[in-house]
């Protein structure tokens, strides 16, 4: 049996490793390639202030509330709710947060508005992932809750 030359052997590795290339490029199901463009987890969260779309959220109090949400670059989350302004800490991981140590302040609201407050504060710190697939739309996912957010510009 021969075996192959120096030249050969260089030949078949370069050809094997440009198939290799090939076979891994990048294609229209790909995730770095489908979001290519679009800002990091941080980046999309700190460049707008927000404001809770309620309809396409799953908190089940119907009285509309602005309520808003704001990032910073230094880990801190805040906004107002349906009646009290809240803020804490959040960390991400790629497209994965954890938003916690959130507290709020005392005002005397109506039994409903003190309810969606409630409510919208439990749901904030169930969120376990971030999707932004629009520069003008974030939403908060986790626990079988949805929090769905326009910008405010």
């Amino acid at each position: 049996m021969r075996s192959l030359s120096p030249t050969s052997r260089l030949v078949a590795v370069v050809l094997v490793a440009a198939a290799a290339l090939v076979a891994c490029g990048a294609n229209s199901n790909d995730t770095k390639t489908a979001t290519e463009g679009l800002p990091d987890t941080v980046q999309a969260l700190t460049a707008n202030p927000w404001v809770l779309d309620l309809g396409a959220s799953s908190l089940k109090f119907n009285h509309f509330y602005r309520i808003t949400i704001v990032f910073t670059t230094k880990g801190v989350v805040g906004g107002d709710g349906a009646c009290n302004s809240y803020s804490g800490t959040y960390t991400t991981d790629g497209s994965d947060i954890v938003i916690s140590h959130l507290n709020r302040t005392s005002r005397v609201c109506s039994p409903l508005a003190t309810a969606a407050d409630g409510e919208y504060l439990v749901a904030l710190q169930a969120v376990r992932h971030v999707e932004n697939t629009n520069r003008d739309r974030l939403k908060l996912t986790g626990n079988s809750q949805t929090l769905t957010y326009d910008a405010v510009h």
